[in-house]
């Protein structure tokens, strides 16, 4: 479980850096703040982190994961 939750999560912060260098007067660009995707991707990261909440040493686990970096 904790493998797929890690690939999730990397899968989504991949999106997200991604979206973060794309040219932000892309059509597609507009399309993906339009649509609603992009918050739904930033609340899926942010559930997958709190299945991962029951961490022994959650704050250093979330400094080793970077979240702050990407959302």
């Amino acid at each position: 479980m904790k493998q797929i939750t890690n690939n999730r999560i990397e899968s989504i912060k991949q999106f997200l850096e991604d979206f973060r260098n794309r040219d932000p007067e892309h059509w597609f660009t507009q399309f993906i703040i339009d649509s609603g995707f992009l918050d739904y991707y930033k609340n899926q990261l942010m559930q997958e982190y709190i299945k991962l909440g029951n961490h022994p040493y959650p704050n250093e686990y979330m400094d080793y994961l970077d979240i702050k970096r990407v959302v």
